[in-house]
């Protein structure tokens, strides 16, 4: 939708190659323990939890979300950076820690460095990895099967409705904000009288 520039696709595979070419233990810390740790305390943790001092938790997230998204810096990157901020933003908040976060968010950057490194002779030679991937439209490259897809996609969805249920403990900005509102709607209701 969003085209990379040949650039931009040169510096991207220069970044990829240095990745693949490095032991599987090395790419999964600097892709996945150490932006999950750094990420989450920066943006779940100060930023997310600074702004919801505004009394709103939906703009306190989306907020910072943005702000996630705009760090990743390429603009494909960004949109699904983003979109991704406001899920883990909820669980923070949900939840009242970054375990969760960190956790989501380190899966998720290993399964993209897991899924570079897993070939088409690797998925045709065991039968677990048949069941989760497929040969993909390049030579080399491998796809998750959508019935894989849509598991994970039904787990968390469930997994969130889940949250959801869960009690939401207000932050005091947040209960100080519901109190304003409620005397700004009851205060006119009382002059009618």
């Amino acid at each position: 939708m969003y085209p990379l520039s040949p650039l931009a696709i040169g510096k991207l595979r220069e970044i990829d190659a240095m990745f693949t070419a490095a032991p599987l233990w090395q790419a999964l810390v600097v892709i996945c323990l150490a932006p999950a740790i750094c990420e989450e305390l920066a943006f779940r943790g100060f930023i997310l939890s600074g702004l919801r001092r505004m009394g709103h938790k939906w703009g306190a997230i989306v907020l910072a979300s943005v702000f996630f998204g705009l760090a990743h810096g390429i603009l494909q990157q960004s949109l699904g950076a983003a979109v991704i901020g406001v899920v883990i933003g909820y669980v923070a908040v949900k939840s009242g820690s970054l375990l969760p976060g960190i956790l989501y968010h380190g899966v998720h950057n290993g399964l993209s460095v897991l899924i570079g490194r897993i070939t088409p002779d690797a998925v045709g030679s065991h039968s677990l990895l048949r069941l989760v991937f497929e040969p993909g439209g390049e030579p080399g490259q491998v796809i998750y099967r959508w019935p894989a897809m849509l598991i994970a996609g039904g787990i968390a969805v469930g997994l969130l409705w889940w949250l959801k249920s869960l009690p939401y403990h207000h932050s005091a900005e947040e209960r100080l904000q519901e109190a304003l509102e409620s005397q700004s709607i009851a205060v006119p209701a009382r002059s009618l009288a």
